[in-house]
């Protein structure tokens, strides 16, 4: 049984233009957006496709793990006047990564729902971030905000919410400190505002503890804490060359257990002291 390429699978260009130019089938555009060799073709086919939840799939460049694939787009001679898909091109029929393409299919989304989808999960953070900045819904955004990874998204997510709740569930429970400075910085509440950065200073990574540690340089009780009880002695010194306090300073350099916190307290001493 003879084996058909579709037109747009041509690498004249041409005869691909013609060929994507009389299509109006989503599925058969979405192929072509994907695997057509030109990228004013896969350009082309992607302003044609009016199908929302197509676009979000494109604008989440996802659909390698979906079922729009190379094996969805062969015609055999027997069904081709049908146009009905049965076979697979070749075995190195790839996707082409257009970041054109991708750009242009969000940009036609309209859709909130795909939009919450896209902002989820799309693989490119600055997608995610863009979809964020089409959100308002605050219950969607905080979930963004605690859980993605990328400053890039968090932060947008944070900027965009400004319920006072809302915010203190991202201090409180975000996944990534990063996020948790972000939503603090929003905060009315300051009592919460210092037990978050308190419990970030003692409990995160040095990067983020250091600027929480930075915040609470005015806060000397929220020092002393960070001193007595970060597991990280580093963050401790950190603290320490924020304190003002010398009775304290020279209770933690006569008693504390770690040889530079003691070292660095006696110098915080010599400091203030000039």
């Amino acid at each position: 049984m003879a084996i058909f390429k579709p037109g747009w699978l041509s690498k004249n260009y041409e005869k691909a233009y013609k060929a994507v130019n009389k299509l109006s089938e989503q599925n058969k555009l979405l192929q072509a957006a994907m695997y057509s060799h030109h990228s004013g073709i896969r350009l082309m086919a992607v302003e044609k496709i009016t199908d929302e939840k197509i676009l979000g799939e494109l604008a989440k460049d996802k659909l390698n793990d979906t079922d729009y694939t190379a094996q969805h787009f062969m015609f055999t001679e027997a069904n081709a006047e049908n146009n009905i898909v049965t076979g697979i091109i070749n075995a190195n029929a790839q996707i082409n990564d257009d970041i054109d393409v991708r750009n242009k299919a969000f940009e036609m989304l309209s859709d909130k729902k795909i939009l919450v989808d896209v902002a989820k999960n799309a693989k490119a953070p600055y997608i995610r971030k863009s979809a964020c900045e089409k959100l308002t819904d605050e219950v969607v955004l905080t979930g963004i905000a605690m859980n993605d990874a990328s400053d890039f998204v968090y932060e947008t997510a944070i900027i965009m919410v400004n319920d006072q709740s809302m915010l203190a569930k991202i201090a409180v429970n975000a996944s990534i400190a990063g996020a948790r400075l972000k939503a603090a910085s929003k905060l009315a509440d300051q009592q919460l505002v210092n037990e978050v950065l308190v419990d970030i200073a003692k409990n995160a990574e040095r990067f983020y503890s250091c600027a929480a540690i930075k915040k609470l340089k005015d806060k000397q009780n929220a020092l002393i804490d960070i001193i007595k009880n970060a597991a990280d002695s580093y963050v401790r010194i950190q603290a320490l060359w924020e304190l003002n306090d010398i009775e304290i300073l020279t209770d933690i350099a006569q008693n504390d257990d770690d040889d530079g916190v003691r070292s660095n307290a006696v110098a915080r001493i010599e400091q203030i002291r000039g």
